[in-house]
């Protein structure tokens, strides 16, 4: 059940990323589908107990951050 419910979200982005792809720059739709899927992906995390990452897994969250503002500033 959980996969189907992934593919029809995977799914309904996928249009509305195509869609926006006609009115809005590439920047925009970035930024607008990293924030409404942090603001989702949030959303089981306010259900479950959370879990604190030690310093590795900081550093390593840290470098992917990284990595993504690098591409962003690529795009402009």
């Amino acid at each position: 059940m959980i996969g189907l419910i992934g593919g029809a979200l995977a799914a309904g982005a996928k249009v509305a990323i195509r869609k926006m792809s006609d009115t809005e720059p590439t920047a925009h739709i970035v930024f607008y589908f990293a924030l409404f899927g942090a603001l989702f992906s949030g959303i089981p995390m306010l259900t479950n107990e959370t879990y604190s990452p030690n310093n590795q897994e900081w550093l390593l969250l840290i470098g992917m951050s990284d990595q993504r503002i690098m591409y962003l500033s690529v795009l402009r």
